[in-house]
């Protein structure tokens, strides 16, 4: 079982964005441990190239991403990594610099307004990022070594042994999940539970990647 929460929180500017952004992936960490694992107490690390776990706690990984003002916390039994991003302009020089000669034919396959290629971009970067989140190599991987294909929404990925899920958030957000298992399938709808937003402001969901057997 993979279990995402996803959570709206008070987005700050300037020297106080980062620090609002980390407060708020703690929180909603410690929201889904207590309710998910009924883990109240834990220790954060990181390991040699800088993803964090739980070494109180191994057998549960996690992973958090943020964008704008949505924060995004992704728990698992499994090696996972989870991207969110807020579909925005993007330079049309990164459609070169990050993705492979394959997606970049995506663009040109067929005439795309600009909304459909941001679209698009957020699509795959979500998944590349997903990725290199999972396996815990950050930039280092160069991005345009992984390649992705979307056809009729099913993802298909040069690292076989990899899957993903892949959503919209409010119309206006692109949530990816990478995890390492070919034995999980997913729903097309995950389960979706209202969440207690209580010491944030805005909504909350959870979402929950449901086993079919």
């Amino acid at each position: 079982m993979i279990n995402i929460y996803v959570q709206e929180f008070m987005e700050e500017k300037g020297r106080r964005k980062h620090q609002a952004e980390h407060e708020a992936g703690k929180k909603l960490l410690k929201k889904m441990l207590k309710q998910i694992y009924e883990v109240d107490d834990y220790v954060i690390e990181s390991e040699a190239q800088g993803k964090p776990w739980l070494s109180s706690h191994p057998e549960i990984q996690f992973n958090i991403s943020h964008s704008s003002h949505l924060v995004v916390c992704a728990a698992a039994d499994m090696v996972l990594g989870v991207d969110v991003e807020r579909i925005r302009p993007f330079r049309s020089q990164m459609i070169q610099k990050i993705f492979s000669s394959e997606e970049q034919e995506m663009f040109s396959r067929k005439r795309m307004n600009e909304e459909e290629q941001r679209r698009l971009f957020f699509q795959l970067w979500t998944l590349k990022e997903s990725y290199v989140k999972a396996v815990g190599c950050g930039i280092r991987m160069p991005l345009k070594s992984i390649s992705f294909s979307l056809d009729q929404g099913k993802i298909q990925c040069s690292q076989k042994q990899y899957q993903f899920w892949q959503t919209e958030l409010q119309n206006q957000y692109v949530l990816s999940v990478c995890w390492k298992n070919q034995d999980l399938p997913v729903t097309e709808k995950p389960y979706l539970t209202v969440m207690d937003t209580k010491g944030y402001s805005g909504n909350g969901w959870a979402y929950e990647l449901m086993n079919r057997r």
